[in-house]
């Protein structure tokens, strides 16, 4: 009996002192976050869908309000005419850009838009 109850203590006071609590590594600060990128997807349907939805002037605002993003990209995915769920056919134009030169990066998106024009008025 007298073992069992000193294993009992010697346990106990193992497992109590095992569970030391260090403040200092919890108080870590969070000076500054970096991003490094910005994704766009816009996926439309039909031509008169891609010209409401892809408005150059709202990228440029989106583009002036994130200026500490250090690459862009940007995807473009039209879906075939006369989708279905059997049939999810599409095309998609992808570019990728980092954000010095702004609008080097607005007019490939411009491009990007005139190949979606293109598709669907060319497909019809």
């Amino acid at each position: 009996m007298k073992n069992v109850l000193t294993f009992l203590i010697v346990l106990i006071t193992i497992s109590g002192f095992s569970q030391t609590n260090d403040v200092t590594k919890n108080n870590q600060e969070n000076t500054k976050m970096d991003y490094n990128s910005l994704d766009f997807v816009i996926t439309v349907n039909s031509l008169k869908e891609l010209e409401s939805e892809l408005n150059i002037k709202e990228l440029e605002d989106i583009f002036e309000d994130s200026k500490e993003f250090k690459n862009v990209s940007f995807k473009l995915v039209c879906k075939a005419i006369g989708y279905t769920e059997d049939n999810k056919k599409s095309v998609s134009f992808k570019i990728e850009s980092n954000t010095d030169d702004k609008t080097f990066l607005l007019s490939r998106i411009q491009k990007l838009k005139d190949l979606g024009v293109n598709y669907y008025t060319n497909n019809n």
